[in-house]
């Protein structure tokens, strides 16, 4: 159910058909190694967002790639808005498709670098007196029982953490017309370790990634394939039709933000 192939008679209807719930799949343009395109995580997410909506009622918003990509904007194909803009026009677009109708907004995520922003982005909705909800999930936002499932078919549960073993088997399953398994070194993607005194301590820097790997390229792609990239997506999408379902059921998220929102415009 994409939200541009509707006509505005079908999305009204949608609506009240999906209950209310739009799915927001959100990642960045970036560099992923030297092998997979800069939209991996954009084919990823949308993939596993349009599964899930035909199985589980609910409208695909249009890919949204203005993620928090500001540690990866030394190599070329980074789309890096600053964090003031993504942040207002993440909210913007909530407040839009909540004015169409949606009142359940699942912000799904494909991309790491987007998980703090993300989460903060969650946490400044409260108090903003808004008459929607916005739930927050991802990718890798599975249950022990569902991760175990992939690590069994893999061998393994080093999946990667960036353009590895786990994100170039989806690719070679979504378009292996864009994987070029040669053209990286695959003993390039070992931690650099950087920082370890930091690290000891968990203190947190903005170069934590980059300090890291600063090619962007974290795991070993060589043993990739298209029957692991099939199964994590299988996964992935009857997680997220979970999801869907509970907050389809949620009545009490709202009711909070609303006891919430009272209590901040009158905390006496």
């Amino acid at each position: 159910m994409r939200w541009e192939e509707l006509s505005s008679k079908e999305m009204k209807q949608l609506a009240v058909d999906s209950g209310g719930v739009c799915i927001l799949p959100i990642g960045c343009l970036e560099k992923h190694g030297d092998h997979l395109p800069t939209g991996t995580d954009m084919y990823i997410g949308r993939a596993i967002v349009e599964q899930a909506a035909k199985v589980e009622k609910a409208l695909v918003f249009p890919y949204y790639f203005m993620g928090q990509a500001s540690e990866c904007t030394h190599y070329v194909g980074c789309i890096g808005a600053s964090h003031e803009l993504i942040l207002s026009s993440l909210l913007e677009m909530c407040d839009e498709i909540s004015r169409n109708g949606f009142k359940k907004i699942i912000i799904y995520n494909s991309h790491g670098g987007n998980i703090h922003f993300l989460d903060f982005f969650a946490m400044k909705m409260a108090g903003l007196q808004k008459d929607y909800v916005v739930y927050i999930s991802g990718v890798w936002s599975l249950t022990d029982e569902s991760q175990q499932k992939i690590y069994d078919v893999a061998g393994t549960t080093d999946l990667g953490e960036h353009a590895g073993l786990g994100e170039t088997s989806v690719m070679l399953y979504l378009r292996p017309d864009l994987v070029h398994m040669d053209r990286q070194d695959s003993t390039r993607g070992y931690r650099q370790n950087k920082l370890p005194y930091l690290k000891k301590y968990r203190v947190f820097s903005g170069l934590k990634w980059y300090s890291d790997f600063p090619e962007h390229y974290a795991g070993e792609h060589s043993n990739a394939t298209p029957e692991l990239g099939k199964l994590i997506v299988d996964v992935s999408r009857n997680n997220l039709c979970e999801i869907i379902r509970n907050v389809k059921a949620d009545d009490v998220t709202l009711a909070l933000y609303k006891e919430y929102n009272a209590n901040v415009c009158n905390p006496l």
